[in-house]
């Protein structure tokens, strides 16, 4: 498998993208439609699905974002200063998840918020 990130300031603008040797384009596409939406709703990538797909919002599919796991907006200190997402690592996202999240931790440490803004 070849997973590509990437992250995104708080207003969804590519800030640094990374992709393995034979990462798809589907996988260099999601990495930075999952960045962006996380960035956008304030809230990870899965949440998102989850919410769409119970009828709670199904506002991100509309709007052109991609409700699905491996996507995290990056919360210091109660403020969304950005997000990072993963795209190649299979179908139900959790490697994408967990990709994007050991990168978030690596940089920011493990106690970084991933979900919301307070």
């Amino acid at each position: 498998m070849s997973v590509a990130i990437a992250v995104v300031d708080p207003h969804g603008n590519l800030l640094a993208f990374q992709a393995m040797d034979g990462a798809t384009e589907t996988a260099i596409l999601t990495a930075q439609l999952k960045a962006k939406t996380a960035a956008r709703w304030r809230r990870s990538t899965d949440d998102l699905f989850e919410r769409v797909n119970n009828h709670v919002n199904r506002a991100p599919e509309w709007a052109g974002d991609f409700p699905q796991g491996g996507g995290f907006p990056i919360v210091l200190d109660g403020t969304v200063i950005g997000a990072a997402g993963g795209g190649g690592g299979g179908g139900d996202g959790s490697l994408d998840d967990q990709c994007t999240l050991h990168g978030i931790r690596a940089v920011f440490g493990q106690d970084v918020g991933v979900q919301r803004a307070e």
